[in-house]
């Protein structure tokens, strides 16, 4: 494990989806997929293992309650072995048909530069509102 002082970062972005929507798209593998273009095995059980972007982001899934919130315990394959972050997705409705997205990302190894709005913006948030775009 490092001995640098780790980081966080936090986010809240809107995505024009009901909760429930982004939610699964959270937490179901497929729909991931579907949304990211790239290979994700994810499911909701707590305990259950997961990888997005064909491996490179993976972990576990620690606690989630459906259309709520979701903990993982997440990492890249660049990281040291043995470090882990811990990432959580808050949802809240943010008016009509619209959820609003809080991340929290806590412990993340100071010689990691990407956890930053803009790759998240990349990898994760232009993907969902292209998907729910109406």
């Amino acid at each position: 494990m490092s001995k640098s002082r780790p980081k966080s970062f936090s986010q809240s972005i809107t995505i024009k989806a009901k909760r429930s929507i982004i939610y699964e798209a959270l937490v179901s593998g497929k729909l991931f997929s579907k949304i990211t273009g790239a290979p994700a095995e994810i499911s909701p059980t707590s305990g259950s293992y997961f990888s997005a972007y064909g491996g490179y982001l993976f972990g576990w899934i620690l606690d989630s309650k459906k259309s709520k919130y979701l903990v993982q315990a997440w990492r890249t394959q660049e990281w040291a072995p043995g470090d882990f972050s811990l990432l959580r997705f808050t949802l809240s409705d943010d008016g009509k048909n619209s959820t609003r997205i809080d991340v929290h990302h806590y412990g993340i190894p100071a010689y990691h530069n990407s956890s930053n709005a803009k790759v998240w913006e990349e990898f994760y948030w232009s993907k969902f509102r292209k998907a729910f775009k109406k």
